[in-house]
C-alpha cells in the first residue's frame, strides 16, 4: 500500500473560508434559516473515492463548513479536486482498501495510517462522502472505534438499498408504492414477457449505478435484445428495465440514525437547473416510512416522480449515501451532512430544523441566467444572487469541474 501524502495547511485567518450561511429570506423566514455554528471547533476528515471530478466530496465540505467545522480531505488522488478549495485545510491521498475485504493487510495498513493521521491532525470525526467510503466505514465497523464517525447502514443493508432489483422487492414487501422493475440477467429475460408487460417506452439502467448514468429509453423488447446484442456502453447484464412514469422528478432526502430522521426535505425539478424546496407530507412520509422499516442510519436520497395525472409520489430508487444537491438543501436551511455528523458526536444537541421554501439555481444555471440578463432578456431574484455571491466565493472547484465536463464526449443513445 502506497504511503499517504499531504500537502501543508495553509494559513487561514478567524473568518477565511467560512461560508455564510444566512442566505436572506423574508419575515419569519429569515429568522429560521440564521447560521448555526452546530460545529464549530470541531475537526472533520472527509473520505472520498469518487472520481474523477469528486462532486460528491465537495458537497460535503461545503456543508461541514458551513457549520463551523475545519475539513480535512483523504482521497485516492485520481482527482483531486477538493485540493483547489479554500475550504479544505489539508489535503492527503492514500491507497483506500476495498469495502468488499476488510480483513487483509492492506486494510490493515490503511487503519494504522488512518489512526496516526487522526492523532496528528487531532481529528474529531470521520466523515464519507460517497458509496465507496460508506461502505468502507460499515465494513470497518468497531475497527473505527479510535474516532467517531458519521452513521451508516449495515453494510448488507447498504448493498439491498444501492441495487435497484433488490430495492424495488423491499418496497414491495413494504407496500411502498415504486416504479414497476425488472431485472435482467441474460438475453432471454429481454424477450420472456416480463419487460414486454412494463408497457413502452421503458428505461433501463445498469443494477446498481445511481445520478441518472448510463439510464436510456427503449420503444419496445426488440430494442432490448438489440442493446444486448450490441457492445454499447451499459449494455451488459445484470440491468434493470423500469416502467416510464409520466411527472415530476423529485426526491425526498433525510438524514437519520438507527431508523430515527433527522431532519427531511422534499426537493423537485423547477426547470433546467433549478431545485424548489417545499412540503409534501405524502412523500415525506413514505421516506420516513422506509428509514424506519430498515432502522437505517446515514444520509439517504429517495428518488421519486409525482404521477403527471394524479400528483402522488411513486419510488424511483435510493442512494444511501451524500448526494449532488446537498449544497442546495444547505442554502434552503438543511445542512443533512451538519446533523449526521452532530448525531456521531454530540446527538443530545441535535436541533429541530425545517427548510424554508425556496429555489436554488445550480451553477451551470445561473452562468445561463447571468448571461441573459446582461443581454436584457432575464432578471435574478435575491436568491439567484445569493447562489452567485456563493459560488463565486470557491470557484476554482467549479472551475475545473466545468473543464472536465466540457471534455466529455456526448452521452451514446439508443
Amino acid at each position: 500500500m502506497g504511503r499517504i501524502r499531504g500537502r501543508g495547511d495553509r494559513p487561514t485567518g478567524d473568518r477565511r473560508g467560512e461560508i455564510d450561511e444566512d442566505h436572506g429570506g423574508a419575515g419569519d423566514d429569515a429568522a429560521a434559516t440564521k447560521p448555526r455554528r452546530l460545529l464549530a471547533g470541531t475537526r472533520a476528515l472527509v473520505l472520498t473515492a469518487e472520481s474523477p471530478r469528486d462532486m460528491l466530496a465537495m458537497q460535503v465540505v461545503y456543508g461541514l463548513r458551513a457549520a463551523g467545522a475545519r475539513v480535512d480531505v483523504l482521497g485516492d488522488g485520481r482527482s483531486g479536486v477538493p485540493r483547489l478549495s479554500r475550504y479544505v485545510s489539508h489535503y492527503a491521498r492514500a491507497d483506500l482498501p476495498s469495502p468488499d475485504t476488510p480483513e487483509t493487510p492492506e486494510a490493515e495498513d490503511f487503519l494504522e495510517r488512518l489512526f496516526q493521521r487522526i492523532a496528528r491532525r487531532s481529528i474529531d470525526v470521520l466523515v464519507p462522502a460517497d458509496m465507496r467510503t460508506v461502505r468502507l466505514v460499515a465494513a470497518l465497523g468497531r475497527r473505527l472505534d479510535f474516532v467517531a464517525a458519521l452513521p451508516v447502514a449495515p453494510l448488507a443493508l447498504l448493498d439491498r438499498l444501492a441495487d435497484k432489483d433488490a430495492f424495488a422487492r423491499l418496497c414491495d414487501s413494504l407496500g411502498l408504492p415504486h416504479v414497476p422493475t425488472v431485472r435482467i440477467d441474460d438475453f432471454h429475460a429481454a424477450v420472456d414477457g416480463r419487460v414486454a408487460r412494463l408497457g413502452a417506452p421503458f428505461l433501463v439502467k445498469p443494477l446498481g449505478d445511481s445520478g441518472g448514468r448510463g439510464g436510456r429509453e427503449l420503444a419496445d423488447a426488440t430494442a432490448l435484445a438489440d442493446l444486448l446484442a450490441s457492445d454499447a456502453p451499459f449494455s451488459d447484464p445484470p440491468l434493470i428495465a423500469q416502467r416510464r412514469v409520466e411527472g415530476t422528478d423529485c426526491a425526498v432526502c433525510l438524514a437519520a440514525r438507527d431508523g430515527q430522521p433527522i431532519a427531511a426535505a422534499f426537493q423537485r425539478r423547477a426547470g433546467p437547473g433549478r431545485t424548489a424546496f417545499e412540503h409534501h407530507a405524502e412523500a415525506i412520509a413514505l421516506a420516513r416510512r422506509l428509514v424506519s422499516a430498515t432502522g437505517y442510519s446515514g444520509l439517504m436520497r429517495v428518488a421519486m416522480r409525482l404521477e403527471a395525472d394524479t400528483e402522488r409520489p411513486v419510488i424511483l430508487g435510493c442512494e444511501p449515501r451524500p448526494w449532488g444537491s446537498m449544497r442546495a438543501s444547505t442554502f434552503a436551511g438543511v445542512n443533512f451532512v451538519a446533523l449526521a455528523t452532530l448525531a456521531a458526536i454530540a446527538p443530545d444537541d441535535l436541533p429541530a430544523v425545517e427548510p424554508r421554501r425556496t429555489t436554488v439555481v445550480s451553477y451551470g444555471r445561473l452562468v445561463a441566467d447571468l448571461a441573459a440578463r446582461r443581454r436584457g432578456r432575464a432578471g435574478l431574484s435575491r436568491d439567484d444572487l445569493s447562489s452567485a455571491w456563493q459560488l463565486a466565493s470557491d470557484p476554482l472547484p467549479i472551475a475545473w469541474n466545468l473543464a472536465q465536463a466540457l471534455r466529455r464526449p456526448p452521452r451514446a443513445r439508443a
